[in-house]
């Protein structure tokens, strides 16, 4: 008889876990977020379609008054999609950051937990270092690459 064996989660589901925890209280701007980009991809197809009706339609007949209703539909489509995008990105940078700041608070309030002893072993100096580092390391994953790889996937 064989036993199987559990395996030990793998180190990047556990990251995704620990930031899964951390951006979860922040679920609202996510949610408006993924609303608006949901929009901005519908909203992709549209210029594309209006090139093609202004080709096929009036430019190819030469008849300029019908090209302006495109002309203007293009011109709204190009400036709703950008409010869209801001907005979105301000809601997605607003979670991340609110989540960056919960980690700070929660690793400052983990360091004034430690005793003496602790701070004996570990200098100052490294501590602040490392947390530094990690904190920063956090900061471009949740401002600049979480970002991209959602606008990347949906549209």
């Amino acid at each position: 008889m064989t036993t199987i064996q559990k395996s030990a989660p793998r180190p990047d589901t556990i990251l995704f876990v620990l930031l899964y925890r951390a951006v979860r209280p922040h679920w609202r701007p996510l949610a408006v977020s993924l609303v608006l980009l949901a929009i901005t991809a519908a909203l992709n197809v549209v210029p594309p379609t209006l090139l093609q009706w202004a080709i096929d339609g009036p430019i190819s007949t030469g008849d300029t008054a019908d090209l302006w209703p495109i002309t203007i539909l293009y011109g709204g489509t190009a400036v709703a999609m950008f409010v869209i995008q801001y907005v979105y990105t301000y809601y997605l940078q607003k979670a991340g950051q609110r989540a960056l700041s919960d980690m700070r608070t929660n690793l400052f309030g983990r360091i004034m937990e430690q005793d003496q002893a602790f701070f004996l072993k570990n200098p100052v100096g490294d501590l602040v270092m490392r947390l530094t580092s990690d904190i920063d390391t956090l900061s471009a994953l949740l401002s600049t690459s979480a970002v991209t790889i959602v606008t990347e996937t949906a549209t």
